[in-house]
């Protein structure tokens, strides 16, 4: 009896230490759960967001296309200073006004990054500016491809990125091989609906490039214009907000270009 006594006792002694090492475990256990399911759900808000932001982009693009057939540059440009205009002074205030930023947030959150939401502008600012400086500075053809080649490949870099960018070569930036490739081929088939399908209307007198007058014939350009958007998308200069340089750097590359190959 006494020895039965002794090994209930030295059970519930080891039972009694062994209890909170299994209860540490099972805390541990249920903490790294919460933190694997806040990590998913915020991943799925995330890409929600950057699904959102890149709809956007390229709707923007079938909107430059529309607006490229029908109307004036200068009045395109005038249109989004005026957008610009309203944006800036939204920005300040939010800034200024931690309500205000909260409601701006609840209302538009779903176009913005983490940090665009409490430290950093909201990127619309620095599209408008990328739209708004290559329509000031480029001929009108230039101006509409180049906003092309932000809308679409940005976009297209993006995804492909995201979804196979593991698998290929990775820039110094954190860009991927693959991201730029899926920029180039956009930008192929962006350059030949703007400038060889037929669906737009050009104007022959003031068009950048005529394929009777030029040395480049439409797959050359093509082509070119679709390295020309891959390498805009791909380089980062000075840390400045892609939305200004891809568009900038299309537009300076394009015009170069094209002034360079007339017969």
């Amino acid at each position: 009896m006494a020895i039965h006594r002794n090994l209930a006792v030295k059970n519930r002694i080891q039972k009694q230490k062994l209890t909170p090492i299994i209860q540490q475990k099972q805390a541990a256990l249920a903490e790294a759960k919460i933190k694997k399911i806040t990590a998913t759900n915020t991943n799925k808000n995330k890409d929600v967001s950057e699904f959102s932001r890149k709809l956007l982009h390229s709707t923007i693009g079938f909107i430059v296309l529309l607006i490229y057939s029908s109307n004036d540059a200068i009045i395109v440009r005038d249109n989004l200073l005026y957008m610009f205009s309203i944006v800036s002074l939204a920005e300040i205030l939010r800034f200024l006004n931690k309500r205000f930023n909260e409601i701006y947030v609840k209302l538009f959150g779903f176009l913005m990054r983490e940090r665009e939401k409490t430290e950093k502008c909201n990127g619309v600012i620095f599209y408008l500016m990328g739209c708004i400086s290559v329509l000031t500075l480029f001929p009108k053809d230039i101006a509409a491809i180049s906003i092309l080649i932000l809308s679409w490949c940005d976009t297209a870099a993006s995804f492909v990125g995201r979804r196979w960018g593991h698998y290929t070569y990775k820039f110094s930036n954190g860009k991927s091989l693959a991201g730029t490739l899926g920029a180039i081929t956009v930008g192929l088939i962006a350059a030949y609906l703007f400038w060889g399908s037929g669906l737009l209307k050009h104007d022959p007198e003031n068009a950048s490039w005529i394929e009777e007058k030029s040395v480049l014939s439409l797959p050359s350009l093509t082509i070119l214009t679709g390295i020309i958007g891959g390498v805009s998308e791909l380089i980062d200069l000075w840390g400045l907000d892609d939305n200004l340089i891809i568009p900038l750097l299309t537009g300076i590359m394009l015009r170069i270009l094209l002034l360079l190959n007339t017969k």
